[in-house]
């Protein structure tokens, strides 16, 4: 049977044809012989409905709510306001001192929340020839006297109602099914549809978006020994003079790890970096709900009375890139991790506490553990039993297996859709939405579960079709914040493709935008940005005696060619610009591991194709507990006289007691030649990355310089193939 499917874009319902109005139109099939329309009545079809919808796991569990306020085929649209008066100040932020008159100037923020939800139909439509009965087991339910083809001989009979009630049974597993698992283009037939619940849950964690801004402090590096830095966040004080450092890099390097060690319930408060081309320091809240409160003041002073500044009128003006949400609406998904009978109670202790840190960071500190509800795989229940049985927790026998997870069996839901999966979500209950027409079941639904005889199967004698209904259904969830999965890596997101393409078209428009100045951030068509994700490690080879970092970057939202243009820094002085390429690698001699080792990454992701847009990066983490790095200053002259040099100049360092040699590329320069100086200089930096190498020659001795050098670096020493050696190192100062 043909039958017109409900567009995203086309919010309309389309009717099936055929047995409309008060079906008490007898239709004459088989050689004139007379046979009723059966119909049901609303009443009886609502409660058909209800049955459908309702009477499974995934319903009577309490995890989903169900919404009847759409119109059939039509979007469900949910919009609120809210308002931020922004942070409290204290004295020391800027508040009034005691008996003091002052105007304060903070600003209020309006925000626009907005989430649009759609319904699509689904349907089973049989039809059967009733002359398949005759002379078969099933030929009573059709009537007695088939054979006659009375008036109710089908359309009134217990197979009928026995049929419509198989249908009835096929939706009710079918519907927690696609609500949870549908994706579109999925290989497995009953799921390929509109994403579902778990399909959404990926994009909205892949497509979260966070307050990014930017200072501009040029004037800081034009004029370092002058322009000090003030600034304050969260009452925390920044007011270290420039003249504490020996240059503006480490100086403004210093102002960006302070931003970095801001840490609120254990997680870091910001993301800092610095482009040292740009002098522009970007910083993203890691939270979606925060906005960055940072005020910075540039001053040829040494110290600010913040009690005294009023507004922002001597604020640094930053750039905005990014808003920030006004409610938590991003999922917090896990690696995914095979669950089994040795490791059930510690991950889901470990999931719990990620979770609940999740929520308090995010704005829901009322939510209680015992509010949290698991849907789960029934087959990892069984090895939750059985790790039970095994009495054996990390080695240790285990007398309260309850006390180690935080979680009662009753917040433990198996559910059949989930079998196999591997898979569970964490959540409240009636955060999941069920979007039907159910407002309008009583009043214009009468095509639910009928039984229909159509005049245009005369030809047909016998044929009747059964059509089972059409329920236009939908799914999501109310607040992703309050929602939890191990989807990152599980087979569901491998076998449905999800990292290779773009969500549904309904699911697209599911993407939240909380604010109209950073709707670029939905992923719908003509208009996008790139998110992305950074993920690093370091790794110490002891053998090669070098730690390799590696860096990957994962970006979603555009749907075109990427380009990179990316910068990455290290404390130790070492980086590189122009990179072009989402996954590098730095390569650094000895164990960087422990040491403390800082990288920060900047740039920018630009899609071109089908979307034009940008997305931009900002990210810093660190490597190991240390202190970071010693920069040494080295020098050393050379009378040009017992031990000149001149060409085939050569660079050699220690690091941890191996030795390395390098040339400069062009053998020709000389330090005969004060000219050459400049090229020497540059070849110098390009074999000691992030270091300053100085040449002079104000009589007939040259002096060499370097600064900026790692305290690991060690023996430097300029060298010549051609003309006696100085093989003197330079002297370090640290």
């Amino acid at each position: 049977m043909a039958r017109t499917l409900v567009s995203p874009r086309t919010v309309e319902f389309v009717n099936q044809t055929g047995c409309t109005g008060s079906c008490g139109v007898i239709i004459n099939i088989n050689n004139g012989i007379p046979l009723e329309c059966k119909q049901w009545t609303n009443e009886e079809s609502a409660l058909l409905r209800e049955r459908m919808l309702v009477d499974n796991q995934l319903f009577t569990s309490g995890f989903v709510r169900r919404i009847e306020r759409s119109s059939l085929g039509n979007s469900l649209r949910i919009k609120k306001s809210g308002i931020d008066v922004g942070p409290i100040r204290t004295q020391d932020s800027g508040a009034p001192k005691e008996n003091e008159c002052k105007v304060m100037f903070d600003g209020i923020t309006v925000k626009d929340f907005e989430k649009t939800f759609y319904v699509v139909n689904t349907s089973k439509d049989l039809q059967i020839c009733t002359k398949d009965f005759i002379g078969t087991k099933w030929q009573d339910f059709i009537g007695g006297a088939i054979a006659d083809y009375e008036a109710d001989a089908f359309a009134n009979t217990d197979m009928a109602n026995i049929i419509v009630a198989a249908i009835i049974e096929k939706y009710k597993a079918f519907i927690p099914e696609f609500m949870l698992l549908a994706a579109c283009g999925s290989p497995v037939e009953a799921r390929h549809g509109d994403d579902g619940i778990l399909a959404k849950a990926y994009y909205a964690a892949m497509n979260q978006y966070f307050h990014l801004i930017s200072y501009d402090l040029s004037l800081v590096r034009s004029d370092f020994d002058n322009t000090y830095i003030n600034a304050i966040v969260g009452g925390a004080h920044y007011d270290t003079a420039p003249t504490d450092f020996g240059t503006a890099t480490l100086y403004i390097q210093d102002f960006v790890t302070w931003l970095n060690s801001h840490v609120v319930n254990g997680a870091s408060l910001f993301s800092a970096a610095w482009d040292i081309t740009t002098n522009v320091v970007t910083i993203q809240s890691n939270f979606v709900t925060k906005d960055i409160d940072l005020r910075i003041i540039l001053n040829d002073g040494s110290a600010i009375d913040w009690s005294c500044k009023q507004a922002k009128v001597d604020e640094l003006v930053y750039t905005v890139y990014e808003q920030s949400m006004m409610i938590n609406d991003v999922p917090l998904l896990f690696d995914y991790t095979a669950i089994n009978s040795t490791n059930f109670a510690q991950l889901f202790m470990q999931y719990k506490n990620d979770f609940f840190i999740y929520l308090h960071n995010n704005g829901f500190s009322d939510i209680a553990p015992s509010d949290i509800f698991i849907g789960i795989d029934p087959l990892l229940m069984i090895q939750r039993t059985q790790q039970i049985n095994n009495e054996v927790i990390d080695g240790n026998v285990n007398t309260n297996f309850m006390d180690i997870t935080g979680l009662q069996l009753g917040q433990f839901i198996p559910l059949n859709a989930l079998t196999g999966s591997g898979l569970f979500f964490m959540t409240t209950k009636g955060n999941l939405l069920m979007l039907d027409d159910g407002s309008n079941v009583m009043n214009t639904i009468s095509n639910m579960g009928r039984v229909m005889i159509k005049e245009a199967c005369g030809d047909a004698p016998g044929m009747v079709n059964i059509f089972g209904g059409v329920p236009p259904i939908g799914s999501s969830v109310e607040a992703w914040g309050l929602f939890a999965s191990n989807l990152l890596g599980s087979r569901f997101v491998l076998e449905n493709g999800l990292a290779d393409r773009e969500p549904c078209e309904s699911a697209k428009l599911q993407i939240v935008c909380f604010d109209a100045d950073v709707k670029n951030q939905c992923q719908v068509p003509a208009t996008c940005e790139v998110t992305s994700r950074i993920e690093t490690s370091a790794a110490y080879d002891e053998i090669a005696d070098e730690t390799t970092v590696t860096v990957a970057i994962e970006s979603f939202g555009a749907n075109g060619t990427l380009a990179y243009a990316i910068k990455w820094a290290l404390s130790d002085g070492t980086g590189s610009t122009g990179v072009t390429t989402p996954n590098f690698t730095i390569t650094l001699p000895g164990d960087q591991t422990e040491a403390g080792l800082r990288l920060t990454i900047t740039g920018t992701v630009t899609s071109s194709g089908a979307d034009n847009c940008i997305g931009y990066l900002a990210y810093a983490t660190q490597f190991g507990t240390g202190d970071g790095i010693t920069y040494c200053t080295g020098t050393i002259t050379n009378d040009q006289v017992a031990n000149s040099l001149t060409t085939a100049l050569s660079l050699s360092y220690d690091i941890d007691g191996v030795t390395t040699t390098v040339a400069l590329t062009n053998a020709a320069l000389s330090l005969n030649t004060t000219g050459d100086y400049p090229a020497i200089e540059l070849e110098i930096e390009a074999i000691l990355a992030g270091t300053t190498a100085t040449l002079a020659k104000p009589a007939t001795v040259v002096t060499f310089s370097m600064t900026n050098v790692p305290s690991f670096i060690d023996n430097i020493i300029l060298t010549s193939a051609t003309t006696a050696n100085d093989t003197t190192a330079l002297v370090m100062n640290c």
